[in-house]
């Protein structure tokens, strides 16, 4: 309370902050079903690669493309020139 005394009420005086972390349990539900379903990982190394690849998949689906194509496309170019292509933004989503 003494360190985030002064933003825990901040949803009182915006209205556009919410006053729950909903949004946020519903980024990460796919996750955790996807570890349930699967019985969880068995290493650190495999809950981290988990953990990165359910992340970046987010993120693209939540930019608007379709995430095994852009990652596919991504590849692609990677193999060609030696360079990671970055992600493309939300701007790109339509071409």
């Amino acid at each position: 309370m003494a360190k985030y005394g002064n933003e825990l009420l901040t949803f009182l005086w915006h209205d556009d902050i919410p006053s729950d972390n909903n949004a946020g349990e519903r980024a990460i539900r796919p996750a955790v079903m996807t570890c349930k379903n699967s019985y969880c990982n068995h290493s650190d190394r495999g809950a981290l690669t988990q953990s990165v690849l359910m992340t970046v998949l987010r993120t693209l689906r939540v930019r608007g493309h379709q995430p095994l194509d852009t990652i596919l496309v991504a590849l692609a170019n990677y193999v060609a020139p030696d360079v990671m292509p970055p992600i493309p933004s939300k701007n790109h989503a339509a071409e």
